[in-house]
């Protein structure tokens, strides 16, 4: 977080990759709206702020402080939301079980009609175990999208869901093209199954092993997201700035603002060809998680 007033909050925007991203302003109290301050503090905010500054500084001793506030009863949909991303950059394994089994243990998944409050949990947990990106989460997404795929009534359909074979996409494959990015027809939802657990498979033996963090089908590393920024290769080169910027700015500490606020894919080159070029370089095992130039425990 910075002091510059002039960016949205996270209870604003959350975090906005078009936007300020992870360099959001902080919620601050308001002495000509103490409701509006008392509401803020009643959602965690201030609570969740306190957090992202320990960690930012490379304590990471509040990472299971961060679960609890995504999970406290007055935390507002938004507040969830970025608890649990910030958890994909920094949680451990032992989190991420809890979290799952969290979502296989609610009360929704044995429940025939459609709960908008699940889905919005299960979108926000998905999203932080896809940036966590270790190739176990696949199942455990898939997972998720046939919950709620399955789901009978009107909803089941709605256009969120869509998420989730995107997300499944950006772990297993640099084709952006693939159909594991799109929701299949009812039809051919077994065959959808099969082909994201044969993907899987293949990059499981391709690296190793399950155990290992990943970004389309390879090792994540700050020198590749760093080139895929400098050269910007898609059909649409703001999503793709913006889903390399979710990555690559809260591992490395270096502010992506610029390139959403008219810099554009001459801003990121800059970025990418100041960080390739720099020193700091060395130091980002590939495969390995960091969060603003720390390594993640």
């Amino acid at each position: 977080m910075i002091s510059d007033s002039s960016r949205p909050t996270f209870r604003d925007d959350r975090i906005a990759v078009y936007g300020a991203g992870y360099f959001a302003s902080p919620v601050v109290q308001d002495p000509r709206d103490p409701g509006a301050t008392e509401q803020a503090r009643a959602e965690g905010w201030f609570e969740l702020q306190d957090i992202i500054r320990a960690l930012e500084g490379g304590d990471f001793s509040p990472v299971d402080r961060l679960l609890a506030c995504a999970r406290a009863e007055g935390a507002s949909e938004g507040l969830r939301a970025v608890a649990a991303e910030f958890l994909g950059h920094v949680g451990s394994p032992a989190v991420f079980i809890d979290m799952r089994e969290e979502l296989e243990a609610h009360p929704e998944t044995r429940r025939e009609g459609y709960n908008y409050d699940f889905r919005e949990l299960v979108l926000a947990y998905c999203q932080g175990f896809t940036l966590w990106g270790r190739l176990d989460v696949v199942p455990v997404i898939l997972d998720q999208y046939l919950t709620l795929r399955l789901k009978k009534g009107p909803y089941r359909t709605a256009p969120e869901i869509g998420a989730l074979p995107l997300m499944m996409a950006e772990l297993l494959e640099d084709d952006p093209s693939t159909m594991i990015a799109h929701e299949p027809p009812e039809d051919l939802l077994d065959d959808y199954l099969s082909l994201v657990l044969h993907r899987h498979e293949e990059v499981v033996a391709a690296l190793g092993g399950e155990r290992v963090h990943v970004f389309r089908g390879q090792l994540r590393s700050m020198e590749d997201l760093a080139k895929r920024m400098r050269f910007v290769e898609a059909y649409s080169v703001e999503v793709e700035l913006g889903l390399l910027r979710r990555y690559f700015e809260p591992a490395t500490g270096i502010d992506c603002t610029p390139i959403f606020t008219g810099g554009g894919p001459l801003a990121a080159a800059v970025i990418a060809e100041d960080f390739l070029s720099g020193p700091d370089l060395a130091r980002f095992i590939p495969g390995e998680r960091y969060f603003f130039g720390f390594p993640v425990p």
